[in-house]
């Protein structure tokens, strides 16, 4: 399928998130869990904290899921400056039409990001996500 011109290749989730292993844990194991084909994440890991660097990185090491890559800037980060390395650490790694960030507190419910990835292979202009009034399900709006 086709957006616009450009053929859809595949989407990367980024998970920026910064001394909060714990709760990073539970956004990259609702991506990993998805029913969804040709994803992949790149967890970017901008803590201050040995602990939660040390959490993080074990934990995506013990997942040994060829779909994950942990990364860490060079130093600290603003978050800003973190959200603009990540995404061009995310280009440079990975051949994808696609880039999502998930924030380390949210999480994909069960078919939330195949029912995202479906409307991204749709051909058209772009679209945007606008929550229904459940905030369960997400509409399509075209740009």
């Amino acid at each position: 399928m086709t957006i616009g011109a450009a053929a859809y290749l595949g989407t990367v989730v980024v998970i920026p998130t910064r001394n909060r292993a714990s709760i990073a844990m539970n956004a990259i194991r609702s991506v990993l869990e998805q029913p969804v084909e040709n994803i992949a994440v790149m967890v970017s890991d901008n803590s201050t904290s040995d602990d939660d660097r040390e959490q993080l990185l074990n934990f995506c090491n013990g997942l040994a899921d060829p779909r994950l890559r942990y990364l860490r800037p060079p130093h600290s980060l603003s978050m800003s400056s973190h959200w603009e390395w990540a995404i061009q650490q995310a280009l440079e790694f990975y051949q994808v039409s696609h880039v999502i960030y998930l924030t380390d507190r949210m999480m994909f419910r069960r078919d939330g990001l195949k029912e995202v990835v479906d409307l991204a292979a749709l051909p058209g202009q772009g679209y945007y996500l606008q929550p229904r009034s459940n905030r369960r399900h997400c509409q399509a709006s075209q740009s």
